[in-house]
């Protein structure tokens, strides 16, 4: 699961960073792959790919938008504003909150199942 995790959090970076710097058409192909990405959730527990993509791209686009931000002239990018910050922002609580769902759902699963969690399991 951890894997699975990081590669769509790698692929959310990507398109993240393709969306600052390509601007409207970078934001056009994230929009695109997060559309793919939902369609294909058949299972809750699949919204951890959603989550993850939405995180990756949520930290990239405000990690390199976010030290641009600067008061009146001189803006380095062309929606380098506090606007866009918060939007970047608010898409990482969204996949934050996709995440938490749905690493909830899946420790109900297993409790249900009656297999141990990774966690409460001891260690030789």
């Amino acid at each position: 699961m951890t894997q699975r995790f990081l590669v769509y959090v790698l692929v959310g970076g990507v398109c993240g960073f393709g969306s600052v710097f390509l601007e409207y058409p970078g934001i056009f192909v994230a929009v695109l792959v997060l559309i793919v990405l939902a369609a294909t959730v058949r299972r809750l527990a699949d919204l951890l790919r959603v989550g993850a993509y939405l995180v990756g791209a949520g930290i990239v686009g405000l990690s390199i938008i976010g030290p641009a931000i600067k008061p009146g002239p001189g803006v380095q990018y062309a929606y380098a504003t506090y606007a866009a910050a918060w939007a970047y922002a608010l898409v990482t609580l969204a996949g934050s909150a996709l995440v938490a769902v749905a690493v909830i759902l899946e420790i109900r699963r297993r409790r249900r199942a009656g297999r141990p969690s990774p966690a409460s399991t001891p260690r030789n």
